[in-house]
């Protein structure tokens, strides 16, 4: 019974003890806000803990639905791989979250996103690296802000 009350304890320590270390992130985090046409938005820039940079940058675009900066936690182990290789990482609070409510953000998305690059004078053929599965992903597609 002793020996398995002492595995139960070292259990619970050892758990314990990676929780801590597991949530001791290696990154700067540092909150921006971003100017907006509707409204600013509340961003979180993560950054490698040491060195001053420049670094390189990632940008994380929420699909759709309720979504703080860091996506509950999710998003903070990615940004410390990246920060490790050498990367910031930036990521906003959906609007309303944190902040005054607006207008729902698929709505958003699809009626204050931006024009294709062309028609804002950006390089058609440009090389510009997109990784996403939402349909904000799809209408810059749609909107010509990359190739096919």
């Amino acid at each position: 019974m002793l020996v398995a009350a002492a595995c139960v304890i070292a259990l619970v320590l050892g758990t314990g003890g990676w929780i801590i270390y597991a949530n001791d992130f290696a990154i700067r985090e540092e909150r921006l806000t971003i100017p907006g046409s509707v409204q600013p938005l509340q961003a979180t820039l993560a950054l490698p803990k040491d060195g001053n940079g420049p670094f390189g940058l990632v940008v994380f675009i929420h699909g759709d639905g309720p979504a703080d900066a860091t996506r509950d936690g999710f998003y903070k182990p990615i940004w410390e791989s990246f920060a490790k290789a050498g990367y910031a990482s930036l990521s906003w609070n959906k609007p309303g979250i944190g902040g005054p409510r607006v207008i729902g953000w698929t709505k958003a998305c699809m009626t204050v996103r931006p024009k294709p690059r062309q028609q804002s004078g950006g390089p058609a053929d440009a090389p510009i690296s997109t990784l996403g599965a939402s349909g904000c992903g799809e209408s810059a597609r749609a909107d010509g802000w990359y190739r096919r």
